[in-house]
């Protein structure tokens, strides 16, 4: 076997390692983002079109609506592969990702080898691949990683693209399935761009010829951005629908929470990464360690071998418009959590390969011959190390699993869907997930039995004028706050009020009413 071929082979090895931890890892395959994906999949195929269940009590007339956040990319994939095996959308999901996790040690060391090495590409591979958040998310139904997989190819095929017009039309057809499978790949899009500048600035003799294979590109793109951007159009009056809440948080507490992000995928180490973005002495330390390799490697730019300049220049460009984008987005929107190693995942493959470019081109490759190696031995040992907390979970993935386990072995009414009614739950993302065409919304019920007798059950009530509404409640693991079950005067209280309760244990409280204009 040549060394290519073996390199490979341990590529594909450790993505079927980080794919099995991820597979037995004890997590339902779905987080809340899964609902909208697997509804616009189930949609698409029943009705031609790209919905899902409103998320709050608004609209309470209407049962769906067109979804603005995700593009109709991966509920389309997720569609196909459902027709093609004859298999539930909610089944075939989670292992888009799965195979995408087991493929990405591959993609990176096609994508990168020519640059930096087999042996260098394969260790970023590995460092990538056996990420505990990249492991996390693998058997989930996300486009993350099915995404940066995709991203990592394109950068491959853009770096050994030759001069012909067919080369750049696959390259833009590529790119532009990167766009409409994620928005934030709109990045990628930007970074080809600005390549594209930087080759027609730096290479007077081709400008022509890029000029030409530029606008192939773009013409492969736009085949399939196009009708996306009439869609959006067309069903939101926008070209880019995407809307939220106005963020509570600042540009500067974005860059705080984007920098440990980028932190944990990178090194894996909590509480260093903790320390170097928080305190003042931890950023000088980066600062200066970024200084002193970056400065004598740039300052060596003209002695850099071609491949090397045109990786470098890609991959900083594309990992410094990613981290761009995700603070100015969350800086502008409230997503309801902070930026974490989700969200810098896909850019910290790119943070590897420049500097390992960056170090390949500095007088410490030759005065410190394996200290790369070293370094790349204590990233794997600590991820190695901080693999296993994967099977700590905390309360609310124990209750998300226990709501799962509960749905699928004793389906309650709602799942059953007997009757045509208004449904809320504070678990409505699994209601969505494993019980198809069960339109939950979501809502924060109080499980204290005082409060939820003199709050939510009169506002409940109000709703129950023109339609029948039911209440599915669980609580999370040990939360000491729920009174649950309810007492049996107030269950005599419910139904006097003309409440059925249907479900009353200490785990779950189920509760509907018919519509009064029925009484």
């Amino acid at each position: 076997m040549t060394p290519r071929l073996t390199v490979y082979a341990l590529a594909l090895l450790f993505g079927l390692c980080a794919a099995l931890v991820s597979y037995f890892a004890p997590f339902i395959p779905y987080g809340v983002d899964s609902a909208s994906y697997i509804e616009q999949a189930r949609s698409f195929m029943a009705r031609g079109v790209f919905e899902v269940t409103f998320f709050g009590l608004d609209h309470s007339t209407e049962v769906s609506t067109p979804d603005r956040l995700f593009p109709p990319g991966f509920p389309l994939l997720m569609a196909l592969l459902s027709y093609l095996l004859q298999l539930r959308v909610e089944i075939v999901a989670p292992y888009l990702s799965l195979g995408a996790l087991i493929l990405l040690p591959v993609i990176i060391v096609y994508a990168f080898q020519r640059a930096v090495g087999l042996t260098s590409a394969l260790a970023i591979a590995v460092l990538v691949v056996l990420t505990p958040v990249a492991v996390r998310h693998g058997f989930i139904a996300y486009s993350d990683t099915l995404s940066l997989g995709l991203v990592v190819f394109c950068v491959g095929r853009l770096l050994t693209a030759d001069n012909t017009a067919r080369s750049w039309f696959y390259l833009g057809l590529l790119t532009g399935l990167a766009y409409v499978l994620r928005n934030a790949n709109l990045g990628l899009l930007l970074s080809i761009g600005l390549y594209g500048v930087w080759q027609f600035i730096i290479e007077p003799t081709q400008r022509r010829l890029l000029v030409t294979n530029g606008l192939v590109w773009l013409g492969a793109n736009g085949l399939l951005i196009v009708p996306l951007l009439a869609h959006n159009y067309q069903v939101f009056g926008k070209l880019q629908p995407y809307w939220m809440p106005p963020s509570s948080l600042s540009v500067r507490e974005n860059s705080h929470d984007y920098l440990k992000a980028q932190l944990d995928t990178l090194l894996s180490v909590s509480d260093l990464d903790k320390w170097l973005s928080s305190s003042i002495w931890g950023v000088v330390l980066l600062l200066c360690a970024f200084a002193a390799l970056f400065y004598p490697a740039l300052k060596n730019w003209r002695n850099w071998r071609k491949i090397e300049q045109q990786t470098f220049f890609i991959a900083a460009v594309y990992a410094a418009i990613g981290a761009a984008m995700v603070i100015v987005a969350r800086s502008k929107y409230e997503w309801g959590i902070h930026i974490d190693a989700r969200y810098a995942l896909p850019y910290s493959c790119f943070i590897f390969v420049a500097t390992v470019c960056a170090f390949n081109n500095t007088a410490y490759r030759h005065n410190f011959r394996y200290w790369g190696l070293g370094l790349a031995a204590l990233l794997l040992a600590a991820r190695v190390y901080a693999l296993p907390q994967l099977y700590d979970y905390s309360n609310y993935h124990q209750s998300v699993m226990r709501v799962a386990n509960h749905l699928q072995t004793q389906p309650d009414s709602i799942c059953q869907n007997k009757q045509p009614r208004f449904v809320m739950s504070n678990f409505a993302f699994v209601y969505r997930i494993l019980c198809p065409y069960a339109p939950v919304r979501h809502v924060y019920p109080p499980f204290q039995q005082a409060k939820l007798l003199q709050d939510a059950i009169p506002n409940w009530t109000a709703m129950t004028a023109h339609q029948a509404i039911a209440v599915s409640m669980f609580p999370y693991q040990n939360d000491r706050r729920s009174d649950l079950p309810l007492t049996p005067e107030h269950v005599s209280q419910l139904q006097s009020q003309g409440w059925v309760v249907e479900i009353n244990d200490p785990d779950h409280l189920l509760l509907s009413h018919p519509a009064r204009n029925a009484l």
